[in-house]
């Protein structure tokens, strides 16, 4: 598997590729499949269900936690760029360099 710092850059890639506009709003809103689509986490397993032969359910799987931390933190950060009235990150970074505060 990926590390942490691989898988992020592997989204991180998957998102200027795809040209994704990483700002705010879309941060705030990040859900669950992009998570999955962009960490290429695989979040729920499939089982059988008993006593029905060929049926499977899906099911949280032990990467769930990690999908969901990542999520929390992207929709929080997009969250807080918003309050504080920065279109997005870099422009949140490039103001605090600009005033001196960083």
């Amino acid at each position: 598997g990926r590390g942490a710092a691989e898988m992020t850059q592997y989204a991180v890639l998957g998102m200027h590729i795809g040209g994704q506009r990483m700002d705010a709003s879309w941060m705030s809103a990040f859900s669950n499949l992009q998570v999955q689509n962009f960490f290429a986490i695989t979040t729920h397993d499939d089982a059988p269900v008993p006593n029905l032969p060929g049926v499977t359910m899906s099911r949280p799987g032990p990467l769930m936690p990690l999908a969901t931390a990542l999520r929390e933190l992207l929709a929080d950060t997009g969250a807080a760029l918003e309050a504080e009235g920065s279109s997005s990150l870099g422009a949140h970074v490039m103001a605090l360099l600009r005033d001196g505060t960083a």
